[in-house]
């Protein structure tokens, strides 16, 4: 059995996939946050780790969600709409 020849990875390729990291871990982090905080109770320091982890949930969710998933895909039909060279 051979294995078929992967594509190079191109700074296109670590682009597509970087969003989604930084996504996943904000929300990981969110997840985390929010399990110490219900263990370790009244600490006011956890309080504003679940708030800034919060606030970065809710970044993530509208990015893919809201305003800046519509102008990315603006973008990407004002780009399809250009001129090959232009």
């Amino acid at each position: 059995m051979t294995i078929p020849p992967q594509p190079p990875v191109t700074p296109a390729t670590v682009g597509q996939w970087s969003p989604l990291t930084v996504s996943v871990l904000a929300l990981l982090t969110f997840v985390v946050a929010l399990g110490i905080a219900f263990f370790l109770k009244n600490d006011t320091m956890l309080n504003v780790l679940v708030g800034v982890a919060g606030a970065n949930a809710t970044t993530v969710v509208n990015f893919w969600l809201g305003s800046s998933a519509g102008s990315q895909k603006k973008d990407e039909a004002i780009a399809r709409m250009r001129p090959p060279g232009a």
